[in-house]
């Protein structure tokens, strides 16, 4: 019997079983041999015609993507035009993606020492890595050698098919106290960064990178001893009791839950839990990997969740792959986990979906409100878009009677709008209200990464990228302007059309904290972001230029601003202080 095989690339190809193993479902990773090459692909359907090549294994004992998955991957591929192959591989983790290596190791028992320099070059080579694909090796030692030593036993080919490894997340924190961190250092970046990991009790890799920090900024602190590795226990995530919500009715309509995230959260578990009792399966995607933590940390032990997620389970996370496949459960997973084969979902929910990360630039692109959607109608799930606040396009599904909302009513913070002059960063008003040392948690918004824009008097514009003409941004802390939107640097402090000196134009994060830090000084109970994160919550949070959203050229960006004070609202519990230039609008 013949059976319709795609590999990595989108090429489908008509391939007889030799595996000894029947094929009963489509989806399954198979191992095969096409035109003399080792290839790895999925099976997607019933073979027709002429065989071109040979199922040489079944490495699984289910599918890797089940029939719902595949089908939502073919409609979301025809609505942008894209071939659904492509879109496939773009989509599943590079984790379930296996490669056919061909690897060259040292051989045993070399005594280096008896080796001509380029030889002993080589060998050194090997045992730092561990083993070096055939090809690459060959490359930069040259195939002669390479071929020659494996001839004499000097090196070793070991072959097979590998999975790509992945490594756990690691966590940090401070080892002082945010104060005496502060005293230590004096580099604004730094100085931010104590701030940030001051305020919470660990941190991840890609949850600095997520906030704007660098790696190595967290190694300096490593290295001056002020951080240190945290170890992460799990978090139990039974509660006394889940409330009992109504049912959705009213099908094929998506419903949407706004307000505080943890009250969001509890919405959404409940209704999983309740699914999950009656043998049903639900599948929570999470926007953010902040985010994914956090849910981890609540619900990580409630019986019937699988954590799905490469960092946050490091190699077990082909296992709990197939595992949500096998039986009803509560898969909470990031975007990477989207096309988990999740066993008869009654919910799919999508956490943020007004966030920035639904747009999936390692899938060219596309909307992954569009995948969930059509997730939902091939699984015959029940559909929930959460966030702070619906988007623009979520009000229009509301309005035009295709989506329904339920806004989880709690008390929301006071708010207070004050008036400033384009100069200002800390008003009067604020300044007044910051000195006052009322212990309150507080967190001050600045829309805009590094010190500021920069004005050519020569040219009389803001100093723009060549390349895709975005205002650049200058860093002090770094000496150079750059651009957010495409990375460009420029190698000095001057403009790119005149060369003329620049002046200061607007401000900042680093401006900001800059100010603050001399006018009403730098405490523990101060985080300083461009971004607000709807899983944080502050006693009292600012933002110190709501206009600089509006600078920004895009039809989106009233939207935009909105959006942002609206998570900014979700995540003041007491205070929350806008500084606007225009006050009364």
């Amino acid at each position: 019997m013949l059976f319709r095989v795609i590999t990595p690339g989108g090429r489908i190809y008509d391939l007889r079983n030799s595996s000894g193993k029947e094929l009963n479902r489509i989806g399954y990773r198979v191992l095969c041999r096409i035109k003399g090459k080792n290839l790895f692909g999925i099976v997607v359907g019933p073979g027709g015609g002429e065989a071109r090549g040979d199922i040489l294994e079944v490495p699984d004992k289910s599918p890797v993507i089940g029939e719902p998955q595949l089908e939502a991957v073919k409609n979301t591929a025809l609505d942008y035009l894209r071939p659904w192959g492509v879109l496939l591989f773009n989509l599943l983790p590079s984790r379930l993606i296996m490669h056919y290596q061909v690897k060259v190791y040292a051989g045993r028992g070399i005594v280096r020492s008896f080796l001509d320099a380029e030889t002993r070059e080589l060998v050194n080579y090997l045992k730092k890595r561990g083993g070096v694909p055939v090809d690459s090796l060959k490359r930069k030692f040259g195939s002669q050698r390479v071929d020659l030593l494996l001839e004499k036993g000097l090196l070793t080919l070991r072959e097979g098919w590998r999975e790509k490894a992945e490594s756990g997340e690691r966590y940090f924190s401070l080892r002082l106290k945010t104060s005496e961190a502060l005293e230590k250092v004096r580099s604004r970046e730094l100085k931010r960064l104590i701030v940030f990991l001051g305020g919470r009790s660990a941190v991840g890799i890609k949850d600095l990178k997520e906030w704007g920090f660098k790696e190595k900024h967290l190694k300096d602190l490593l290295k001056i001893g002020i951080a240190k590795e945290a170890e992460i226990r799990e978090v139990s995530g039974e509660r006394e009791a889940h409330k009992a919500f109504k049912q959705l009715g009213e099908t094929g309509k998506i419903h949407f839950l706004t307000g505080r995230f943890y009250e969001v959260l509890e919405a959404v578990m409940a209704r999983s839990l309740n699914a999950l009792g009656k043998g049903k399966g639900s599948l929570i995607v999470v926007s953010s990997f902040s985010q994914f933590r956090r849910v981890a940390e609540i619900y990580g032990s409630t019986e019937g969740v699988i954590l799905l997620h490469p960092s946050a389970v490091g190699g077990r996370f082909v296992d709990l792959w197939f595992e949500s496949g096998r039986s009803p459960g509560i898969v909470i997973t990031t975007q990477v986990g989207v096309l988990a084969p999740v066993f008869e979902p009654e919910f799919v929910f999508l956490i943020d979906e007004s966030f920035s990360s639904v747009r999936l630039r390692r899938a060219g692109d596309i909307d992954l409100r569009k995948l969930v959607l059509n997730l939902s109608k091939t699984a015959g799930s029940n559909l929930i878009l959460a966030g702070p606040e619906l988007s623009l396009s979520a009000h229009l599904m509301v309005s035009m009677g295709k989506g329904k909302k339920e806004e989880l009513v709690s008390s929301g913070p006071k708010v207070r709008v004050l008036g400033r002059t384009p100069r200002d960063i800390l008003t009067p008003e604020l300044y007044e209200i910051l000195k006052v040392n009322d212990g309150l948690t507080t967190l001050f918004l600045v829309p805009k990464q590094g010190y500021s824009y920069m004005f050519c008097p020569r040219c009389q514009i803001p100093v723009h990228c060549p390349r895709c003409d975005t205002f650049l941004t200058f860093s002090r802390e770094q000496d150079k302007l750059f651009c957010t939107s495409c990375g460009y640097r420029h190698s000095d402090i001057s403009c790119p059309d005149c060369g003329g000196d620049l002046e200061d134009l607007g401000f900042g994060i680093e401006k900001a904290y800059e100010v603050i830090e001399n006018s009403v000084g730098i405490n523990d109970r101060m985080s300083f972001e461009t971004f607000p994160r709807w899983e944080e919550s502050f006693d009292r949070v600012v933002v110190l230029s709501a206009d600089s959203i509006l600078s920004v050229p895009s039809y989106r960006s009233e939207e935009e601003m909105f959006l942002y004070l609206m998570r900014a609202y979700r995540i003041a519990s007491k205070q929350l202080i806008i500084q606007t230039m225009f006050p009364s609008v």
